[in-house]
Protein backbone atom coordinates (compact mmCIF):
# COMPACT_ATOMS: atom_id res chain seq x y z
CA UNK A 1 0.00 0.00 0.00
CA UNK A 2 1.35 3.40 -0.97
CA UNK A 3 1.33 6.09 1.74
CA UNK A 4 1.35 9.77 0.88
CA UNK A 5 1.94 13.05 2.68
CA UNK A 6 -0.01 16.15 1.79
CA UNK A 7 2.61 18.63 0.66
CA UNK A 8 1.64 22.28 1.06
CA UNK A 9 5.03 23.93 0.39
CA UNK A 10 7.05 23.59 -2.82
CA UNK A 11 10.20 21.46 -2.72
CA UNK A 12 9.44 19.92 0.69
CA UNK A 13 11.17 16.57 1.38
CA UNK A 14 9.65 14.12 3.84
CA UNK A 15 11.60 11.76 6.11
CA UNK A 16 10.36 8.47 4.69
CA UNK A 17 10.36 9.20 0.95
CA UNK A 18 10.60 11.96 -1.58
CA UNK A 19 7.35 13.88 -2.12
CA UNK A 20 7.70 17.08 -4.11
CA UNK A 21 5.04 19.45 -5.31
CA UNK A 22 6.19 20.99 -8.54
CA UNK A 23 6.25 24.77 -8.77
CA UNK A 24 4.15 26.34 -11.47
CA UNK A 25 5.89 26.73 -14.79
CA UNK A 26 8.30 23.83 -14.21
CA UNK A 27 6.00 20.81 -14.40
CA UNK A 28 6.88 19.89 -17.97
CA UNK A 29 10.65 19.94 -17.51
CA UNK A 30 10.65 18.20 -14.14
CA UNK A 31 8.30 15.38 -15.02
CA UNK A 32 10.70 14.04 -17.64
CA UNK A 33 13.45 13.45 -15.08
CA UNK A 34 13.71 9.87 -13.76
CA UNK A 35 13.65 9.88 -9.95
CA UNK A 36 14.68 6.90 -7.84
CA UNK A 37 11.73 5.79 -5.75
CA UNK A 38 8.95 6.39 -8.30
CA UNK A 39 8.55 2.67 -8.88
CA UNK A 40 5.57 0.53 -9.81
CA UNK A 41 3.79 1.14 -6.51
CA UNK A 42 4.68 4.79 -6.35
CA UNK A 43 3.36 7.71 -8.29
CA UNK A 44 5.00 10.26 -10.60
CA UNK A 45 3.09 12.82 -12.63
CA UNK A 46 3.27 16.47 -13.51
CA UNK A 47 2.28 17.55 -10.00
CA UNK A 48 4.00 15.24 -7.50
CA UNK A 49 6.43 12.38 -7.08
CA UNK A 50 5.76 9.77 -4.38
CA UNK A 51 7.89 6.67 -3.84
CA UNK A 52 6.88 3.33 -2.38
CA UNK A 53 7.28 3.26 1.43
CA UNK A 54 8.27 -0.43 1.45
CA UNK A 55 10.94 0.09 -1.21
CA UNK A 56 12.40 3.07 0.63
CA UNK A 57 12.43 1.13 3.92
CA UNK A 58 14.19 -1.79 2.23
CA UNK A 59 16.89 0.43 0.73
CA UNK A 60 17.43 2.11 4.11
CA UNK A 61 17.82 -1.23 5.90
CA UNK A 62 20.31 -2.32 3.26
CA UNK A 63 22.32 0.85 3.87
CA UNK A 64 22.38 0.16 7.61
CA UNK A 65 23.55 -3.42 7.01
CA UNK A 66 26.32 -2.17 4.75
CA UNK A 67 27.37 0.28 7.44
CA UNK A 68 27.43 -2.42 10.12
CA UNK A 69 29.43 -4.69 7.82
CA UNK A 70 31.96 -1.91 7.17
CA UNK A 71 32.37 -1.31 10.90
CA UNK A 72 32.82 -5.02 11.57
CA UNK A 73 35.42 -5.19 8.81
CA UNK A 74 37.41 -2.44 10.50
CA UNK A 75 37.09 -4.19 13.86
CA UNK A 76 38.34 -7.48 12.38
CA UNK A 77 41.55 -5.76 11.31
CA UNK A 78 42.37 -4.77 14.90
CA UNK A 79 44.78 -7.17 16.49
CA UNK A 80 43.47 -8.80 19.66
CA UNK A 81 45.10 -7.87 22.95
CA UNK A 82 47.27 -10.55 24.47
CA UNK A 83 45.55 -11.88 27.59
CA UNK A 84 47.98 -12.97 30.25
CA UNK A 85 46.62 -15.10 33.11
CA UNK A 86 45.91 -13.22 36.34
CA UNK A 87 48.07 -14.40 39.20
CA UNK A 88 46.40 -15.88 42.26
CA UNK A 89 48.57 -13.72 44.52
CA UNK A 90 47.15 -10.52 42.95
CA UNK A 91 43.59 -11.73 43.49
CA UNK A 92 44.36 -12.65 47.10
CA UNK A 93 45.86 -9.19 47.70
CA UNK A 94 42.76 -7.48 46.24
CA UNK A 95 40.49 -9.61 48.38
CA UNK A 96 42.50 -8.81 51.52
CA UNK A 97 42.44 -5.06 50.81
CA UNK A 98 38.68 -5.05 50.23
CA UNK A 99 38.08 -7.09 53.37
CA UNK A 100 40.24 -4.77 55.43
CA UNK A 101 38.18 -1.67 54.57
CA UNK A 102 34.81 -3.42 54.05
CA UNK A 103 34.81 -2.37 50.40
CA UNK A 104 34.70 1.38 51.17
CA UNK A 105 37.25 4.10 50.58
CA UNK A 106 39.59 5.43 53.23
CA UNK A 107 37.70 8.63 53.95
CA UNK A 108 34.39 6.80 54.38
CA UNK A 109 36.14 4.21 56.55
CA UNK A 110 37.36 7.03 58.80
CA UNK A 111 33.81 8.36 59.19
CA UNK A 112 32.47 4.90 59.91
CA UNK A 113 35.12 4.40 62.60
CA UNK A 114 34.03 7.66 64.23
CA UNK A 115 30.37 6.56 64.13
CA UNK A 116 31.23 3.21 65.72
CA UNK A 117 33.28 4.86 68.44
CA UNK A 118 30.41 7.25 69.21
CA UNK A 119 27.97 4.35 69.52
CA UNK A 120 30.34 2.55 71.89
CA UNK A 121 30.50 5.69 74.05
CA UNK A 122 26.70 5.69 74.21
CA UNK A 123 26.66 2.02 75.21
CA UNK A 124 29.21 2.56 78.00
CA UNK A 125 27.65 5.76 79.31
CA UNK A 126 24.07 4.46 79.37
CA UNK A 127 25.07 0.92 80.43
CA UNK A 128 23.24 -0.65 77.50
CA UNK A 129 23.34 -4.46 77.48
CA UNK A 130 23.59 -6.14 74.09
CA UNK A 131 23.16 -9.86 73.67
CA UNK A 132 26.03 -11.75 72.07
CA UNK A 133 25.69 -11.60 68.28
CA UNK A 134 22.37 -9.74 68.46
CA UNK A 135 22.08 -6.31 66.89
CA UNK A 136 20.63 -3.38 68.89
CA UNK A 137 16.86 -3.11 68.99
CA UNK A 138 14.94 -0.26 67.40
CA UNK A 139 14.23 1.22 70.84
CA UNK A 140 17.96 1.29 71.62
CA UNK A 141 18.77 3.03 68.33
CA UNK A 142 16.04 5.64 68.88
CA UNK A 143 17.51 6.36 72.31
CA UNK A 144 20.93 6.62 70.68
CA UNK A 145 19.57 9.20 68.22
CA UNK A 146 17.99 11.17 71.07
CA UNK A 147 21.33 11.02 72.89
CA UNK A 148 23.04 12.53 69.84
CA UNK A 149 20.60 15.46 69.86
CA UNK A 150 21.82 16.36 73.35
CA UNK A 151 25.54 15.86 72.91
CA UNK A 152 28.32 17.01 70.58
CA UNK A 153 32.09 16.76 70.96
CA UNK A 154 33.04 20.23 69.72
CA UNK A 155 31.41 23.61 69.24
CA UNK A 156 29.79 24.30 65.88
CA UNK A 157 31.94 27.14 64.54
CA UNK A 158 29.74 27.54 61.47
CA UNK A 159 26.67 28.60 63.45
CA UNK A 160 25.83 32.27 63.32
CA UNK A 161 25.45 34.19 66.54
CA UNK A 162 22.00 35.48 65.64
CA UNK A 163 20.63 32.14 64.40
CA UNK A 164 19.33 30.91 67.74
CA UNK A 165 20.71 29.03 70.74
CA UNK A 166 24.12 27.45 70.56
CA UNK A 167 23.96 23.87 69.31
CA UNK A 168 24.59 21.28 72.01
CA UNK A 169 23.74 18.29 69.81
CA UNK A 170 24.25 17.09 66.27
CA UNK A 171 22.01 18.33 63.48
CA UNK A 172 19.31 16.09 62.04
CA UNK A 173 21.11 15.31 58.78
CA UNK A 174 24.29 14.28 60.58
CA UNK A 175 22.39 11.94 62.88
CA UNK A 176 20.57 10.29 59.98
CA UNK A 177 23.81 9.82 58.03
CA UNK A 178 25.49 8.33 61.10
CA UNK A 179 22.72 5.79 61.58
CA UNK A 180 22.65 4.73 57.92
CA UNK A 181 26.42 4.26 57.95
CA UNK A 182 26.17 2.07 61.04
CA UNK A 183 23.45 -0.04 59.42
CA UNK A 184 25.38 -0.41 56.16
CA UNK A 185 28.97 -0.92 57.31
CA UNK A 186 29.17 -1.74 61.05
CA UNK A 187 26.24 -3.98 61.86
CA UNK A 188 27.08 -6.62 59.18
CA UNK A 189 30.57 -6.88 60.62
CA UNK A 190 29.72 -6.91 64.33
CA UNK A 191 26.44 -8.79 64.59
CA UNK A 192 25.78 -12.23 63.11
CA UNK A 193 22.02 -11.83 63.55
CA UNK A 194 22.08 -8.77 61.28
CA UNK A 195 23.91 -10.70 58.58
CA UNK A 196 21.20 -13.35 58.69
CA UNK A 197 18.44 -10.84 57.91
CA UNK A 198 17.17 -10.38 54.38
CA UNK A 199 17.33 -7.08 52.56
CA UNK A 200 13.63 -6.42 53.19
CA UNK A 201 13.98 -7.18 56.91
CA UNK A 202 16.92 -4.81 57.24
CA UNK A 203 15.01 -2.04 55.47
CA UNK A 204 12.01 -2.54 57.77
CA UNK A 205 14.23 -2.28 60.85
CA UNK A 206 15.89 0.87 59.54
CA UNK A 207 12.53 2.51 58.88
CA UNK A 208 11.43 1.58 62.37
CA UNK A 209 14.36 3.64 63.65
CA UNK A 210 14.50 6.55 61.20
CA UNK A 211 10.80 7.48 61.25
CA UNK A 212 10.64 8.20 65.01
CA UNK A 213 13.76 10.35 64.68
CA UNK A 214 12.02 12.54 62.10
CA UNK A 215 9.12 12.87 64.49
CA UNK A 216 11.48 13.81 67.33
CA UNK A 217 12.66 16.95 65.55
CA UNK A 218 9.09 17.90 64.68
CA UNK A 219 8.44 18.31 68.42
CA UNK A 220 10.47 21.50 68.26
CA UNK A 221 7.59 23.26 66.48
CA UNK A 222 5.12 22.54 69.29
CA UNK A 223 4.36 24.93 72.12
CA UNK A 224 6.15 23.77 75.29
CA UNK A 225 5.39 24.42 78.93
CA UNK A 226 8.26 25.29 81.24
CA UNK A 227 11.72 26.69 80.67
CA UNK A 228 13.37 23.29 80.18
CA UNK A 229 10.87 22.18 77.55
CA UNK A 230 11.15 25.55 75.82
CA UNK A 231 14.94 25.26 75.66
CA UNK A 232 14.60 21.74 74.31
CA UNK A 233 12.25 22.91 71.56
CA UNK A 234 14.61 25.72 70.58
CA UNK A 235 17.47 23.24 70.40
CA UNK A 236 15.55 20.87 68.13
CA UNK A 237 14.59 23.75 65.84
CA UNK A 238 18.22 24.85 65.66
CA UNK A 239 19.25 21.33 64.65
CA UNK A 240 16.87 21.43 61.67
CA UNK A 241 17.75 24.97 60.58
CA UNK A 242 18.54 25.75 56.97
CA UNK A 243 22.12 25.94 55.76
CA UNK A 244 21.67 29.70 55.32
CA UNK A 245 21.59 30.02 59.11
CA UNK A 246 25.17 28.74 59.29
CA UNK A 247 28.13 31.04 58.94
CA UNK A 248 30.39 29.96 56.08
CA UNK A 249 32.43 33.01 55.15
CA UNK A 250 31.45 36.54 56.12
CA UNK A 251 32.61 39.45 53.96
CA UNK A 252 34.24 41.04 57.00
CA UNK A 253 36.28 37.91 57.64
CA UNK A 254 37.31 37.81 53.97
CA UNK A 255 38.51 41.41 54.17
CA UNK A 256 40.49 40.63 57.33
CA UNK A 257 42.23 37.72 55.61
CA UNK A 258 42.98 39.90 52.59
CA UNK A 259 44.44 42.61 54.83
CA UNK A 260 46.83 40.09 56.36
CA UNK A 261 47.85 38.79 52.94
CA UNK A 262 48.43 42.29 51.54
CA UNK A 263 50.99 42.97 54.27
CA UNK A 264 53.16 40.01 53.24
CA UNK A 265 56.49 40.99 51.64
CA UNK A 266 58.64 37.83 51.82
CA UNK A 267 56.52 35.07 50.22
CA UNK A 268 54.43 37.11 47.82
CA UNK A 269 53.63 34.36 45.33
CA UNK A 270 52.52 32.01 48.10
CA UNK A 271 50.35 34.83 49.43
CA UNK A 272 48.73 35.22 46.02
CA UNK A 273 47.84 31.53 45.99
CA UNK A 274 46.21 31.81 49.42
CA UNK A 275 44.33 34.92 48.31
CA UNK A 276 43.03 33.12 45.23
CA UNK A 277 41.88 30.21 47.42
CA UNK A 278 40.00 32.69 49.60
CA UNK A 279 38.40 34.11 46.47
CA UNK A 280 37.25 30.64 45.42
CA UNK A 281 35.63 30.03 48.79
CA UNK A 282 33.93 33.40 48.85
CA UNK A 283 32.59 33.53 45.29
CA UNK A 284 31.69 29.90 44.57
CA UNK A 285 30.94 28.47 48.05
CA UNK A 286 33.30 25.63 47.12
CA UNK A 287 34.70 23.26 49.71
CA UNK A 288 38.46 23.23 50.06
CA UNK A 289 38.55 19.61 48.87
CA UNK A 290 37.27 20.74 45.47
CA UNK A 291 40.50 22.54 44.63
CA UNK A 292 43.08 21.16 47.08
CA UNK A 293 44.26 17.71 48.11
CA UNK A 294 44.16 16.12 51.54
CA UNK A 295 45.84 13.17 53.18
CA UNK A 296 43.36 10.70 51.69
CA UNK A 297 44.39 11.63 48.13
CA UNK A 298 47.71 9.88 48.69
CA UNK A 299 45.83 6.57 48.54
CA UNK A 300 43.84 7.48 45.42
CA UNK A 301 45.03 5.89 42.19
CA UNK A 302 43.99 8.95 40.19
CA UNK A 303 44.32 11.96 42.47
CA UNK A 304 47.72 11.00 43.88
CA UNK A 305 49.29 12.37 40.68
CA UNK A 306 46.61 14.88 39.67
CA UNK A 307 45.57 18.27 40.98
CA UNK A 308 41.83 18.82 41.56
CA UNK A 309 41.98 22.36 40.15
CA UNK A 310 44.68 23.24 37.64
CA UNK A 311 45.67 26.64 36.34
CA UNK A 312 44.38 25.74 32.88
CA UNK A 313 40.95 24.99 34.38
CA UNK A 314 40.42 28.74 34.81
CA UNK A 315 39.13 30.33 31.61
CA UNK A 316 39.74 34.07 31.27
CA UNK A 317 37.43 36.11 29.04
CA UNK A 318 37.90 39.68 27.83
CA UNK A 319 34.19 40.44 27.93
CA UNK A 320 34.28 43.60 30.00
CA UNK A 321 31.61 44.21 32.60
CA UNK A 322 31.22 47.76 33.87
CA UNK A 323 31.22 48.40 37.62
CA UNK A 324 30.05 51.70 39.08
CA UNK A 325 32.68 53.16 41.39
CA UNK A 326 32.00 55.07 44.57
CA UNK A 327 33.16 58.31 42.97
CA UNK A 328 30.57 58.04 40.24
CA UNK A 329 32.72 56.68 37.42
CA UNK A 330 32.77 53.28 35.78
CA UNK A 331 35.48 50.64 35.52
CA UNK A 332 35.66 47.72 33.11
CA UNK A 333 36.19 44.30 34.70
CA UNK A 334 36.65 40.85 33.17
CA UNK A 335 34.80 37.61 33.80
CA UNK A 336 36.07 34.08 34.33
CA UNK A 337 34.89 30.49 34.23
CA UNK A 338 36.03 27.74 36.60
CA UNK A 339 35.96 24.18 35.27
CA UNK A 340 35.67 22.10 38.43
CA UNK A 341 36.64 18.43 38.43
CA UNK A 342 35.60 17.47 41.97
CA UNK A 343 32.39 18.09 43.89
CA UNK A 344 31.45 17.91 47.53
CA UNK A 345 31.15 14.39 49.00
CA UNK A 346 32.42 12.89 45.72
CA UNK A 347 36.14 13.50 46.03
CA UNK A 348 37.10 10.14 44.53
CA UNK A 349 35.18 10.58 41.27
CA UNK A 350 35.92 12.87 38.34
CA UNK A 351 33.20 15.35 37.44
CA UNK A 352 32.97 18.39 35.20
CA UNK A 353 30.83 21.38 35.96
CA UNK A 354 31.39 25.08 35.56
CA UNK A 355 31.05 28.23 37.65
CA UNK A 356 31.15 31.81 36.40
CA UNK A 357 33.04 34.52 38.28
CA UNK A 358 32.49 38.25 37.97
CA UNK A 359 33.57 41.30 39.96
CA UNK A 360 31.98 41.29 43.41
CA UNK A 361 33.33 44.54 44.90
CA UNK A 362 33.86 48.14 43.87
CA UNK A 363 37.39 48.23 45.22
CA UNK A 364 39.75 46.39 42.89
CA UNK A 365 41.82 44.94 45.71
CA UNK A 366 38.72 43.22 47.12
CA UNK A 367 37.53 41.55 43.92
CA UNK A 368 37.82 37.84 43.40
CA UNK A 369 38.60 38.40 39.71
CA UNK A 370 41.62 40.53 40.59
CA UNK A 371 43.07 37.91 42.95
CA UNK A 372 42.59 35.10 40.44
CA UNK A 373 43.96 37.22 37.57
CA UNK A 374 47.05 37.89 39.67
CA UNK A 375 47.40 34.16 40.27
CA UNK A 376 47.24 33.49 36.53
CA UNK A 377 49.94 36.11 35.90
CA UNK A 378 52.44 34.79 38.44
CA UNK A 379 51.86 31.25 37.21
CA UNK A 380 52.58 32.28 33.63
CA UNK A 381 49.21 31.06 32.44
CA UNK A 382 49.17 33.35 29.38
CA UNK A 383 51.64 33.12 26.54
CA UNK A 384 52.30 36.85 26.79
CA UNK A 385 53.66 36.34 30.33
CA UNK A 386 56.50 34.21 28.98
CA UNK A 387 57.47 36.54 26.12
CA UNK A 388 61.24 36.91 25.87
CA UNK A 389 61.98 33.90 28.08
CA UNK A 390 64.11 30.99 26.92
CA UNK A 391 62.99 27.37 27.08
CA UNK A 392 65.20 26.75 30.10
CA UNK A 393 63.69 29.72 31.93
CA UNK A 394 60.18 28.54 31.15
CA UNK A 395 60.97 25.03 32.45
CA UNK A 396 62.44 26.49 35.61
CA UNK A 397 59.40 28.69 36.08
CA UNK A 398 56.98 25.78 35.63
CA UNK A 399 58.91 23.73 38.18
CA UNK A 400 58.80 26.58 40.70
CA UNK A 401 55.03 26.94 40.30
CA UNK A 402 54.54 23.47 41.78
CA UNK A 403 56.34 24.71 44.90
CA UNK A 404 54.28 27.92 45.20
CA UNK A 405 57.09 29.81 43.52
CA UNK A 406 56.00 31.26 40.23
CA UNK A 407 57.06 34.02 37.92
CA UNK A 408 59.56 36.71 38.84
CA UNK A 409 59.46 40.03 37.07
CA UNK A 410 63.24 40.01 36.57
CA UNK A 411 62.94 36.80 34.52
CA UNK A 412 60.48 38.34 32.05
CA UNK A 413 60.85 40.93 29.31
CA UNK A 414 58.60 43.43 31.09
CA UNK A 415 59.57 46.35 33.26
CA UNK A 416 56.42 46.24 35.39
CA UNK A 417 53.48 43.99 36.16
CA UNK A 418 51.18 46.61 34.66
CA UNK A 419 52.95 46.24 31.29
CA UNK A 420 52.55 42.45 31.47
CA UNK A 421 48.85 42.78 32.27
CA UNK A 422 48.37 45.17 29.34
CA UNK A 423 50.05 42.69 26.97
CA UNK A 424 47.89 39.86 28.32
CA UNK A 425 44.69 41.84 27.87
CA UNK A 426 45.66 42.74 24.33
CA UNK A 427 46.31 39.07 23.54
CA UNK A 428 43.05 37.92 25.11
CA UNK A 429 41.00 40.56 23.31
CA UNK A 430 42.54 39.59 19.97
CA UNK A 431 41.37 35.97 20.45
CA UNK A 432 37.91 36.76 21.79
Amino acid sequence: MTKRFQVTKPLQVTKRRCALRMPKGRAASTAAVAIDGADSKGKADDKEVCGDAAAVSQRRSQALRRRAAAIQERLDKIKPVAKAPVSAAALAADRASMTRVDGIVAKTAGKVATDERTFDQFVNEQAVRLEEGMYPSAETMVEFAAWLTRRRERVCLAQRVDSGPRLVGLVRTTIRNMLTELFAHVWPRRFAAWRALSKQQRAAHENEVLEPIAGLHKLGSQVADGSEATARGEQLRAQTGAVSTRKHFYRTEVFQIQDVLLKEKASVNCTIVLGAATAFLQATAARSGMFTKDEYDKKSAFWCGEQPLRVRDIKFAAQKLLVELEGGGEEATARMQINWRRVKRQYYEVYLFRSALTANAKQAVRRVTVWITTLLLVCGRFRACRAGMSAAQVSKQLASVREYGGLRLCDTAYESWEAMLAAVMQLVESHS
